[in-house]
């Protein structure tokens, strides 16, 4: 028991549960802090613990050496029972090497990282998948060529927005958002003709009202180039 959950930062018993598949959870728990087993309590209404950082280094040594034929199948069970933690998850993703969950991770949580303005969380998130795949994804090559375009690179944010822009169906409304983007970028460039006829592109595609906004006042600061 103390080896499978070793993996989690925070003990409950329902995060133990789905870890170990031991019904009796939150008894271990319990027995482990009574008898002193370098496990520090966080919360004693919920039952919430953790082990001491230099118990759990030794405790993760110990699942690797003894079992390592269940390390990804434990690093699977703990991302899915933290799916609603999109940090947490990723972090067990990304030890199991499981690429295709991460990757669809940050497809599901992206967006809601860049509205919160998380840029480096989700570079490091992109950063660590391997580049074959981002480059078979164009949400990821999206996500990448946004952040890339709120660091203010915007050559890098052209060339990775044209190529996610080659992968979208006409119907996905991000096209109109990334082709606003992409006229954003000409008119941060001063390439009025290009950016005129990119807002041209974008509002046809119907973007959210925000976007539309958006490409309307890129619009008329092109006006004035």
């Amino acid at each position: 028991f103390l080896l499978q959950t070793s993996i989690l930062d925070e003990l409950t018993p329902a995060l133990c549960r789905a870890v170990t598949g031991q019904e009796d959870a939150a008894r271990m728990l319990e027995t482990a802090f009574r008898r002193n087993l370098f496990i520090v309590q966080l919360d004693a209404v919920h039952g919430a613990y953790r082990y001491h950082g230099l118990f759990a280094d030794f405790l993760l040594n110990e699942l690797r050496r003894r079992f390592p034929e269940q390390w990804n199948e434990l690093q699977r069970r703990a991302a899915e029972a933290q799916r609603h933690e999109p940090e947490r998850a990723m972090r067990h993703l990304l030890q199991a090497g499981l690429d295709e969950s991460a990757a669809r991770l940050i497809e599901e949580a992206g967006d809601h990282l860049l509205r919160q303005g998380q840029l480096t969380t989700l570079a490091g998130w992109l950063d660590a998948l391997p580049a074959d795949l981002r480059e078979t994804r164009p949400s990821l090559l999206f996500l990448q060529g946004v952040s890339a375009f709120r660091r203010q690179e915007m050559d890098e944010a052209r060339q990775l927005l044209e190529r996610a822009q080659s992968g979208f169906e006409a119907t996905d409304y991000r096209l109109g958002i990334l082709v606003g983007y992409l006229a954003e970028i000409a008119s941060y460039q001063l390439d009025g003709p290009r950016t005129q006829e990119l807002i041209e592109r974008a509002l046809a595609c119907s973007p959210p009202v925000e976007e539309r906004v958006r490409l309307i006042m890129t619009r008329i600061r092109s006006d004035y180039m």
